[in-house]
């Protein structure tokens, strides 16, 4: 039996750099330092409060919700 891949953890780069446009370099390489640990220690849920990582296979088509009848 093997075990699961972990999802990939992956980085839009046109959000990032719209997020990191009026950063300075140092505020980039500490923004980065942050996440290479968050990614290395595998905290998602840290992860995912970023609108520029992707967590999961980026490629593959998700199931989409179907509006319900209550929402209109």
């Amino acid at each position: 039996m093997t075990a699961a891949e972990p999802e990939p953890i992956w980085l839009n780069p046109p959000k990032f750099w719209a997020a990191t446009r009026n950063m300075s370099p140092e505020q980039v390489d500490s923004l980065m330092d942050i996440l290479f640990f968050l990614a290395e220690t595998r905290n998602l849920d840290a992860l995912r409060k970023y609108d520029f990582i992707g967590i999961g296979h980026s490629y593959l088509r998700r199931p989409r919700t179907k509006p319900s009848s209550e929402n209109k």
